[in-house]
């Protein structure tokens, strides 16, 4: 068993949350995202995190790992939460504490859904409506 499972495991033992799943393809993305309790991405590289931000939007809090792509779009403990990649007992234990604390839970998901609007398609499409009017 990895470390990341032995730490989340023994964490969970006596917390009312006990399933985790992995989210299968895109189409049942939404879903899945819907009912979850934490959105985890622990990845040793990430181009931009579309999926970060979705979770976001759903007002899922995020335990992402502290990757580029992924760095400029998480405030770090603000509305995410940021782990060393590679790192499976801090995954463990961000995880653990965001399950395990409310109200730090509403706060994070608060910020990270305003946070979550600044990479809206509406938003984006009003960006380069803006940066063609300016060059025109």
């Amino acid at each position: 068993m990895t470390a990341f499972l032995k730490v989340l495991r023994s964490g969970l033992a006596s917390a009312t949350h006990r399933r985790v799943r992995r989210l299968p393809a895109q189409r049942a993305f939404r879903l899945d995202l819907a009912a979850a309790d934490v959105f985890v991405l622990p990845s040793l590289w990430e181009g931009f995190g579309i999926a970060v931000v979705e979770a976001m939007a759903a007002g899922v809090p995020v335990v992402v790992s502290r990757v580029d792509g992924v760095c400029e779009i998480i405030h770090d403990g603000q509305d995410g939460v940021l782990v060393p990649s590679n790192d499976p007992e801090k995954l463990g234990q961000a995880i653990l504490e965001l399950l395990n604390d409310g109200e730090r839970v509403k706060k994070v998901v608060a910020s990270a859904s305003k946070r979550a609007e600044e990479f809206s398609i509406n938003r984006a499409v009003a960006q380069v409506q803006a940066l063609y009017e300016s060059v025109t």
